[in-house]
């Protein structure tokens, strides 16, 4: 008979490097598999209850706010609900997810706080008292690919699919440190992520105050040396810009090059050729209609975009790029199959223009601003990154 495979993991914490292998079970050996219930129409809306009822939407909402951990939902039922229903709750520390529909494929999943119910397009893990923690079997459970389990026109996993996944596990003391570990972990880059929000929200709180307001030539926030100059120029935007088209390029010579090649919506690709020397502007002229890009090296514009010329050497082409992003462009564009951007629409369009003194300086300002949170971006990419990387080594990996 073939003895049962004992994995051990690449990386393991100094006081269990001399334990033994971890143990290959199924999930149904360290956790219960919950199901979720149907829910009509005429029990929704209620905002206030004693149980959430959560969705496959109120999962995403949790883990866009940064935490995996989920405590909220737009729906919530109470006992005559849940007795009409003929559901049961789903407990605290349950891990949920979705088990129908294209959604099993994003892998989200998340960790309940407090007595639920979940609807019948998700399930949930609930780790086995003395088999499991409930932490580490969220953390488990994440290494899990659902839709490799799944089956069907539709994609779907049922409750025995579950069950019979494969999984490594180690004691209770090692599964309680990985879950220890890997929670701090999370809750750093938490940290970090809320200072990343904080650092976007600051920027864009203080542009509100460096450019006037709609029909206003003086802004509410001004720098000393410029607190006793005049008011704003009032002026339309194509008295400040010219609006030139880009051009053609095919898709087949979109891949060499050193210079950026710029649509509607970014970077398509690379040539060996530039249009236009750096630093650009480049406004989507189709598809993507309004979009800003700013680009800081020579690029090649393609034909669904416009590319900006100053129309006065005093003004200043990183000024200008704020000014425009602040006038929202996208919404000037005209609806169709393909949305679209004249630029007729876009040269009446008033504005509040300052010296160039002071278009530098306000810049120069947002610049540095921009720098530090790409800076805090970064952090956070790498934390990330780190993380996934630890939890490749803190799980032994299945071979093939």
């Amino acid at each position: 008979m073939t003895e049962p495979r004992r994995p051990i993991p690449r990386l393991r914490f100094p006081e269990f490097r001399d334990a033994e292998p971890w143990e290959a079970k199924r999930l149904g050996e360290i956790a219960d598999v919950l199901q979720g219930y149907g829910f009509p129409d005429k029990f929704q809306g209620k905002t206030s209850g004693k149980f959430p009822f959560y969705k496959v939407s109120d999962i995403s909402n949790a883990l866009a706010s940064g935490t995996h951990f989920i405590d909220s939902s737009a729906n919530y039922i109470d006992e005559d609900a849940l007795a009409a229903l003929r559901a049961k709750t789903v407990p605290s520390g349950t891990t949920i997810f979705a088990k129908i529909g294209e959604a099993i494929r994003s892998n989200r999943r998340v960790v309940t706080t407090k007595e639920c119910v979940i609807d019948n397009n998700t399930a949930g893990v609930k780790a086995k008292g003395g088999e499991g923690i409930d932490l580490f079997l969220f953390y488990l459970f994440s290494m899990i690919n659902l839709i490799e389990y799944s089956g069907g026109v539709v994609p779907s996993v049922n409750k025995t699919a579950i069950e019979n996944i494969e999984v490594f596990c180690p004691d209770l003391p090692e599964q309680q440190k990985i879950a220890d570990f890997l929670g701090s972990l999370d809750e750093l880059i938490r940290a970090e992520a809320a200072a990343v929000e904080a650092l976007r929200a600051h920027k864009t709180g203080l542009m509100q105050q460096l450019f006037p307001r709609a029909g206003e030539t003086t802004p509410r926030l001004r720098f000393p040396e410029f607190r006793d100059v005049g008011p704003w120029d009032m002026k339309r935007l194509g008295e400040v810009i010219t609006l030139e088209y880009g051009s053609p390029l095919p898709e087949t010579q979109r891949n060499k090059g050193r210079y950026p090649v710029v649509g509607s919506n970014g970077v398509v690709g690379f040539h060996d050729q530039a249009l236009i020397a750096a630093p650009a502007i480049v406004v989507g002229r189709k598809g993507s209609a309004g979009e800003v890009s700013w680009v800081d090296s020579a690029c090649y514009p393609i034909d669904t975009t416009y590319y900006v010329i100053l129309r006065s050497k005093d003004d200043q082409l990183p000024f200008v790029r704020r000014l425009l992003e602040r006038h929202r462009l996208t919404e000037l564009a005209r609806p169709g199959g393909v949305p679209g951007l004249n630029r007729d629409d876009v040269y009446v369009v008033k504005t509040a223009l300052p010296s160039g003194p002071e278009q530098q300086k306000i810049a120069d300002c947002l610049a540095s601003l921009d720098d530090l949170i790409h800076a805090r971006e970064a952090r956070l990419d790498a934390l990330r990154a780190h993380k996934t990387g630890l939890m490749q080594q803190l799980f032994p990996q299945k071979e093939g």
